[in-house]
């Protein structure tokens, strides 16, 4: 599981969790830097987190780093306005496979 969360400017805040492993990362080294810059070679990586930026609570399942990852993004609010992503991406590599 990894649990992550970017700000409304696609700032990283939280990244979490025993599955940065296999993406060669460690706990919160992605905090501070933007998600829009780390994957703007991944159009539907930045796709997914603006979609979750304007309002929409969805799952997406998406191959990385040999894993497949199901992700769950949604807008976290504060006095009513969207002020960033919060999400949840599970390793789910073995279901898939079966």
């Amino acid at each position: 599981i990894v649990v992550w969360a970017v700000d409304k400017n696609g700032t990283f805040t939280l990244s979490e969790g025993f599955g940065l492993k296999y993406l060669g990362l460690k706990q919160n080294e992605l905090v501070g830097k933007n998600h829009f810059e780390i994957y703007k070679d991944y159009p539907e990586a930045v796709a997914l987190v603006k979609r979750a930026l304007k309002g929409e609570r969805f799952s997406d399942e998406a191959f990385v780093a040999d894993r497949w990852f199901s992700t769950t993004y949604s807008p976290t609010y504060l006095n009513g306005e969207i002020t960033g992503v919060s999400a949840i991406s599970v390793d789910v590599t073995e279901k898939v496979a079966a």
